[in-house]
């Protein structure tokens, strides 16, 4: 799935489908992933989830949002919405299977292992100004800074 963070009266589009806004909250389409499973029904559900991950989760610049968000949330229930529907499992499903049945981190964890690649080469890299960005964020103005953000939630998450 490609989403994209849009201002309220900006429009964009994604492999032709429009992503529209609405006041103070971003719609997730998940008209790609209807596409995905739409086109290959007939597949066995290890073989469509595997081309849902393929075809859906490519999430770029992913690492740039802000991950403390309440719109993450919606991402990630749309994302759980496409795999039930491509594994044939019951809506009652719990998520945390879905993991273990398709060798996948669950979204959430994706975009926060996501993150702390993007920060740590961010960090270590050659480019003083690349260089600097990351660690501002990160050592001093965490609180206001999304990529500082990010990397507390990281933290928290996985230390």
């Amino acid at each position: 799935m490609h989403f994209t963070w849009l201002d309220r009266q900006a429009t964009a589009s994604h492999l032709c489908l429009p992503i529209k806004t609405k006041p103070k909250r971003t719609i997730i389409t998940i008209a790609v992933v209807n596409n995905v499973l739409c086109y290959f029904s007939k597949c066995d559900p290890l073989v469509k989830s595997v081309l849902l991950t393929s075809y859906c989760s490519d999430l770029y610049g992913s690492v740039l949002w802000d991950l403390s968000h309440h719109c993450i949330e919606d991402v990630c229930v749309a994302w759980q919405k496409g795999l039930r529907r491509a594994l044939g499992v019951p809506w009652r499903t719990h998520s945390v299977l879905f993991a273990h049945v398709t060798d996948t981190l669950p979204l959430r964890d994706e975009l926060l292992c996501r993150t702390a690649m993007f920060v740590s080469k961010c960090v270590e890299s050659e480019n003083n100004t690349v260089k600097f960005v990351p660690r501002h964020g990160v050592y001093f103005s965490r609180v206001n800074f999304p990529i500082g953000l990010n990397a507390q939630l990281c933290c928290a998450r996985f230390v």
